[in-house]
């Protein structure tokens, strides 16, 4: 005798359905069998997601790209790297580290996503972990020892020398201090490396005494207490004014200089600035004589009296066949009298 279908027993049997889903919580996928009631009917379970990702942390920057580091994400089979537009950067599989190509001097908000994919090939993911200032590290500084800006300045007397530089404009990263190589003139012996937190450097040594020297500057970040150094400036050559001795009279309004010979000089050309105290952007010159090397003295034509007056002795010398001429970064103050 066949039994007849009550309201009663579907709802039995929708009870046991339930309580063996409750049980079997591991279950990803129910298959409930056929019955004279119903059909094959199939129930999802939920699924937990990957763990959010924790302590992201930067490892590495250098001029063209940056490297991060993360904890593993229980549940996680893979991470995504997303720009802070959503954009997918990279896909990260069997690893907690990632390193992304990037230009020199820029600075990054970047997401993180865990994942996972189910048997059925749906993925589940984590929320994104949105994390600030990843960076490269700086771009070439601009203006080294430049003379239009006065970013250089060498006191002959006791041949203290200043230098000077600007940030990149296009860094988006600032520099927590920079590195200073300083070269023979000839660039073939190094002379001497400093370290700076400012972008100038001042400094003394008797190796470029009427020599003139090279250098040249990077800046760096400091990323897992690790210095980590941008792109270098190109190498700056910096001769010195020719150091004058004396300056004594020569006539009423003639003046006789003297000065040390500069190493590997070809010539030198005397200028007279008649604002000398003016900024420098405002000072003018004018050439007034030109010796050849083996010259080390001139007597000018008759100087205005009563002016205060800058008399400059500029070296042109050779190195490695190329030619380089000081800047006018010291002079000899003169006065006469009527």
């Amino acid at each position: 005798m066949m039994k007849r279908k009550t309201m009663g027993n579907k709802i039995v049997r929708y009870a046991l359905l339930i309580m063996a889903l409750v049980i079997a919580g591991s279950t990803h996928l129910v298959s409930q069998a056929e019955t004279e009631d119903t059909k094959a009917e199939t129930y999802g379970v939920w699924q937990p997601k990957p763990a959010y990702v924790n302590n992201i942390r930067q490892t590495k920057a250098t001029t063209n790209s940056y490297t991060i580091e993360w904890d593993a994400s229980e549940g996680a089979e893979y991470y995504k790297v997303l720009d802070e537009n959503g954009n997918l950067l990279k896909t990260v599989v069997g690893k907690t580290s990632v390193t992304i190509k990037a230009k020199a001097g820029t600075k990054r908000t970047l997401l993180l996503v865990a994942g996972r994919t189910t048997e059925e090939g749906e993925a589940l993911e984590s929320w994104a972990h949105r994390v600030y200032n990843i960076k490269t590290t700086p771009k070439k500084v601009k203006n080294l020892a430049s003379f239009k800006k006065d970013y250089i300045q060498w006191r002959l007397k006791d041949d203290r020398i200043n230098i000077k530089w600007d940030k990149n404009p296009k860094d988006e990263v600032y520099a927590e201090g920079y590195k200073i190589v300083i070269y023979s003139a000839d660039g073939k012996k190094k002379l001497k490396t400093y370290a700076s937190t400012n972008p100038y450097l001042t400094f003394s040594r008797k190796d470029v005494k009427n020599k003139g020297f090279k250098c040249k500057v990077a800046g760096y970040i400091t990323i897992n207490n690790k210095k980590c150094y941008g792109e270098w400036s190109d190498l700056k050559t910096i001769i010195p004014g020719a150091k004058i001795t004396s300056a004594t009279m020569a006539g009423r309004y003639n003046v006789r200089l003297k000065w040390k010979k500069v190493d590997k000089a070809v010539k030198y050309t005397i200028y007279l600035c008649e604002n000398p105290f003016d900024p420098i952007e405002n000072r003018t010159y004018r050439k007034i004589g030109t010796v050849k090397r083996n010259k080390t003295s001139f007597v000018t034509k008759p100087l205005t009296p009563g002016k205060s007056l800058g008399l400059y002795v500029i070296p042109t010398v050779k190195i490695k066949g190329k030619q380089y001429t000081a800047d006018k970064t010291w002079y000899t103050h003169v006065k006469l009298v009527y």
